[in-house]
């Protein structure tokens, strides 16, 4: 607990817990207690306030963005604003097919970018903490396996029209 919260912390145990009767004393302290455990467990290690709405919350980057990994972001930042913290997307980068993941709910969401810049009424959406943004990389026009196949025909192709060329020159 921080700042105002542990004042008010203090002054609740001081003050107001004698009044009321032992039972109700401590459901009330142990309540206080639970819910800092819970936003405590949902929220980041890091903190640049002492209100809750200032506190970072852990969210995952992975994929094709230039800089992917664990951002500690403000409660209520959105998709586009932790894209912008990431130095934004790659050029390979499929944003028609954005997946965003909590680890604590196991809800997944998958989202078109694309679409929410086209459009006026649709926000980027909120994230939460703990969840996992992935940006997929775009598919490739041709294989690797292809490419391999055509560079070794144009290779074996290269040597024969060499070779063809050499012996009518030697001719």
């Amino acid at each position: 607990m921080m700042g105002r919260k542990r004042a008010a912390f203090c002054l609740f145990t001081a003050l107001v817990a004698p009044l009321l009767p032992a039972g109700e004393a401590l459901a009330a302290t142990a309540s206080m207690f639970q819910k800092e455990r819970l936003n405590t467990q949902m929220l980041s290690e890091f903190i640049y306030g002492d209100e809750v709405e200032q506190r970072l919350m852990p969210v995952y980057l992975l994929g094709e963005v230039a800089k992917p990994g664990l951002y500690h972001v403000p409660i209520n930042t959105d998709l586009t604003t932790l894209l912008a913290i990431s130095g934004g997307p790659s050029t390979e980068s499929e944003l028609n097919e954005l997946v965003i993941k909590n680890e604590l709910t196991k809800k997944s969401e998958k989202i078109n970018f694309s679409d929410l810049e086209s459009s006026a009424e649709l926000h980027a959406p909120k994230l939460k903490s703990n969840d996992v943004v992935f940006i997929p990389r775009k598919p490739q026009a041709i294989s690797n396996n292809t490419l391999t196949i055509i560079t070794v025909v144009a290779t074996v192709l290269t040597a024969a029209l060499t070779g063809v060329v050499l012996s009518k020159s030697f001719k």
